[in-house]
């Protein structure tokens, strides 16, 4: 047979969210901010919070896209 080799759900899930991070790095670099994205992942595996950099956008120099994720989680 000719399987695939499958990936381990925890690192299914791990490439999900770094995906959902990578989303938010596109969403910050077409607002004209550095592409930097965070997700925050709860002990249940949710995400809690999601957010790109917002650091030109807003002039607040600390809109991180990890600062924006943690206030909004």
């Amino acid at each position: 047979m000719n399987r695939k080799p499958s990936l381990s759900k925890d690192l299914q899930a791990a490439v999900h969210f770094v995906r959902l991070a990578l989303a938010q790095a596109e969403l910050a670099a077409r607002s004209g901010n550095a592409p930097f994205g965070a997700v925050i992942v709860d002990t249940l595996g949710d995400v809690a919070a999601a957010e790109h950099n917002r650091v030109r956008e807003t002039w607040d120099p600390s809109a991180h896209a990890e600062i924006n994720a943690i206030r909004g989680a």
